[in-house]
């Protein structure tokens, strides 16, 4: 291939790999912009739903779709066969799991927490959504990103036709709504969904355990990031916490950039895992580099939209404090990141255990310094600024810890292949 053919079609992969990654995020905020649009007076109502479920499929999904960016054969190396043979058994153990998780939440949620404005539909969208994680990341294992773009195209179109049917029927109610993009996740994937069910093949794998530790260790590293917010409010400062949701959204765009490098990486790094290449540590350090520079200049690019949006959207924050929430704020996002591609070899070689380890003592820590400033301060900026600074420097504990765990096994791995 000619150098400018191979440049562009580089360039183009680096496109469609960025729509990718920030397809999910920004298939909620077109929800959401369709609801103020119209308007439905439930974008409010739709959008803490959403979180609701955005969170739990950590657990029931994001865990699953890790193992399975592992463990379906790679298209340069298999045939579609074999990886439905594969996909097939995952998908006979995950759906009684995923359900299980889906019919726990519907009865502590309509008993107990109260905390979705519709449980029953909450619990069907998050059932319809987990096995959309799913599908997503068998696609990127097999590297088939037209067939995963397709996905996408029909789960958008297919939402935007069945609210605007709604709205001119006048029964675009939040049930609707969330009935509505359950419909669509499942005509997004149904037809794939149908082939692998009555492929004939059949083998088993082990998935349960280790989606379950991988789910848990993402909800607790993530759900550190996500309580920002919260705390906030908690202590008594809503125009802050409304402060910290859009700088946190606004800095979210560096994680985009980076789902879109390690989902182009990680067949690569699987397959080189598996074969137990001497360079895969090569390859690992090299794809973190890139993430690193990834960080730095997106973090930097980022510094003037998350401080101008914020100052002029709360105006009872000096432009001084803003600045520094706002580098406080991207150093909670950006540093768990330097070890981005460790914390996913690490699930690729079975240390999902001790990854779930890791991040639940980092959450454990930073919440605990937290109260204790709350305790001794009681003053909700310097209990804030110290959960920032906290949680941050915990996370280059964190890192090192899962970096040593990483290179310790990879090392062990390849002495044993020579």
């Amino acid at each position: 291939m000619p150098p400018l053919e191979k440049q562009n079609k580089i360039n183009f992969d680096k496109i469609i790999y960025l729509f990718i990654a920030a397809s999910p995020g920004g298939f909620k905020i077109f929800i959401l912009l369709i609801l103020g649009i119209l308007p439905s007076n439930i974008q409010g109502v739709i959008a803490n739903d959403l979180s609701i479920v955005g969170f739990l499929t950590m657990i029931t999904a994001i865990g699953a779709g890790t193992q399975l960016l592992h463990v379906i054969p790679k298209k340069i190396s298999s045939s579609d066969s074999e990886a439905r043979t594969v996909l097939k058994s995952a998908l006979i153990k995950l759906l009684p799991y995923i359900f299980f998780i889906c019919i726990t939440f519907y009865l502590i949620d309509s008993q107990i927490l109260k905390s979705s404005s519709s449980d029953f539909e909450t619990a069907i969208l998050l059932f319809s959504s987990s096995i959309y994680w799913i599908f997503r990341h068998y696609y990127l294992a097999r590297e088939a990103t037209n067939k995963l773009i397709l996905m996408e195209a029909w789960t958008w179109l297919s939402t935007t036709i069945l609210f605007i049917t709604l709205y001119n029927l006048g029964n675009l109610t939040a049930e609707n709504a969330l009935i509505s993009i359950s419909i669509s996740y499942t005509i997004s994937f149904s037809t794939s969904l149908t082939k692998v069910m009555l492929h004939k093949e059949n083998n088993k794998i082990s998935i349960i355990r280790d989606s379950a530790s991988i789910g848990l260790s993402n909800l607790i590293s993530g759900g550190i990031i996500n309580l920002v917010p919260s705390i906030c409010y908690n202590l008594g400062n809503a125009a802050l916490a409304g402060t910290m949701g859009l700088m946190i959204n606004i800095s979210s765009v560096t994680l985009t950039l980076i789902r879109a490098q390690l989902y182009k990486k990680s067949p690569q790094i699987s397959s080189a895992i598996s074969e137990k290449n001497p360079n895969i540590i090569a390859i690992c350090k090299n794809t973190q580099l890139t993430i690193t520079k990834l960080i730095l200049a997106s973090s930097l690019a980022l510094q003037p939209i998350n401080v101008i949006s914020s100052y002029y959207t709360q105006h009872n924050t000096s432009l001084i404090s803003t600045f520094g929430y706002s580098i406080l704020i991207t150093a909670l996002i950006g540093v768990p990141q330097l070890s981005a591609i460790n914390s996913i070899v690490a699930n690729f070689i079975g240390k999902s255990r001790g990854m779930l380890i890791a991040n639940t003592a980092h959450a454990t820590l930073s919440i605990s310094i937290t109260y204790i400033f709350h305790i001794v301060f009681n003053n909700a900026s310097i209990t804030f600024i110290a959960f920032l600074i906290s949680s941050s420097l915990l996370f280059v504990g964190r890192n090192i810890v899962i970096n040593r765990m990483t290179f310790d096994e990879l090392n062990k791995t390849i002495n044993l292949a020579r």
